[in-house]
C-alpha cells in the first residue's frame, strides 16, 4: 500500500465521528493547565501562569511586575474550583456573562470591575469576561461562582511575598 493512501486512511481512524462534542469537552487529568486572569478597572492585574508574571496597575500609567510563579497544589485548588462550577459549561458560562439585575434598585450603579480569565488545558482555551457589580445585584448561583473564584485567585496571589511587594500601591483608574 502506497504510504500517502495509509497516512490518509489512519488519518481518518483519527477523526471523531460526525456530531461528536468530544472536540468542545474539557479534558481531564491534563497536567497543562494555565490561565490569564485579569481584574481592575481596566483589566490591568494581570496573573499568567504559563509566564510566571504577576502585573500590577499602579498608576494607569506605571505598572509593576513580578514574576510569580503558583504551586501544583494552588494550581490544583483553582483548577478543582473551576471544575466544581462546570466552567467549561458554555450554557452556564457564555464568553461574556452578564450579572443578572433583578433588583427593582437598579444595578451597575457602583463602579464594575471588570474581570476577564483565559484557562488552557489540554491545548483547548476557554475565555470568559464579566462585570462584577455592586450588592444591589441579585446574583445568580453562577455569579456566586464567579466571585468565589476571583476571591479564590486574588487570595493566592495575595499570599504570594512576590506580589506582597507591589501589590497595595493606590491605583487611579484607566489611562
Amino acid at each position: 500500500m502506497a504510504p500517502m493512501k495509509l497516512l490518509l486512511m489512519i488519518g481518518v481512524l483519527l477523526l471523531p465521528p460526525t456530531g461528536s462534542t468530544k472536540l468542545q469537552d474539557a479534558p481531564t487529568g491534563v497536567s497543562d493547565f494555565n490561565f490569564v486572569f485579569r481584574y481592575g478597572s481596566c483589566w490591568t492585574n494581570e496573573i499568567d501562569t504559563a509566564k510566571g508574571k504577576f502585573t500590577y496597575d499602579i498608576s494607569g500609567k506605571q505598572q509593576a511586575v513580578a514574576d510569580l510563579k503558583l504551586t501544583r497544589a494552588e494550581m490544583d485548588q483553582i483548577e478543582k474550583k473551576l471544575e466544581s462550577m462546570d466552567f467549561w459549561n458554555s450554557s452556564k458560562f457564555p464568553a461574556a456573562f452578564r450579572i443578572p439585575n433583578n433588583s427593582n434598585i437598579g444595578c451597575g450603579h457602583a463602579p464594575l470591575q471588570p474581570i476577564y480569565i483565559a484557562v488552557t488545558r489540554g491545548g483547548i482555551q476557554k475565555k470568559l469576561a464579566w462585570d462584577d457589580t455592586d450588592s444591589a445585584c441579585s446574583p445568580s448561583p453562577e455569579a456566586r461562582m464567579l466571585r468565589e473564584l476571583e476571591s479564590l485567585i486574588r487570595g493566592v496571589i495575595a499570599s504570594k511575598p512576590e506580589a506582597g511587594a507591589i501589590l497595595g500601591r493606590e491605583t487611579r483608574g484607566c489611562a
